[in-house]
């Protein structure tokens, strides 16, 4: 395993934060992998809010440099494992790149408990309670990648 794409519908507050998560429990496990966050409907540029930047200081993530990326044909094509927080977005991928459907995957796959495949709803727009659940939603499902892919190693 490369390389590990975060795919969420806007790439403002999810699949950054799986991202910086996974970058900083990849480092401390040792993996030799890299990562990419992008978004279906991202508008290039776009800057996380100010909930999703607070609550990954609380985590002792930095989302200040993150612009968002819409997902293209290159990054997907690159991508081991592509990994997206609702169904929707699977589907959406699987359409836009069907020959690369058998990577694409939904983060809560990755979860050890109550999470396991379930959707990991956009906070986006809601008050900060709502990124605080997401973010601990997506350390599970990111603790959990970082332990199988350290397994495989």
């Amino acid at each position: 395993m490369r390389r590990v794409l975060f795919v969420c519908t806007g790439n403002l507050c999810r699949s950054p934060l799986a991202r910086a998560l996974f970058e900083r429990l990849a480092a401390d496990a040792k993996l030799a992998v890299d990562s990419l966050s992008a978004g279906l409907h991202a508008q290039p540029g776009a800057r996380p809010p100010a909930e999703a930047l607070a609550i990954a200081k609380e985590a002792g993530l930095d989302l200040s440099g993150h612009a968002a990326s819409p997902v293209s044909r290159e990054i997907v094509e690159t991508a081991d494992l592509v990994l997206v927080a609702e169904r929707f977005q699977a589907s959406e991928l699987r359409a836009l790149y069907p020959g690369d459907a058998d990577k694409i995957r939904l983060l809560s796959d990755f979860a050890a408990g109550r999470h396991r495949g379930r959707e990991i709803a956009d906070p986006f727009g809601c008050p900060l309670p709502y990124y605080r659940t997401s973010l601990a939603e997506i350390r599970e499902c990111v603790e959990g990648l970082v332990r199988r892919l350290a397994d495989r190693a």
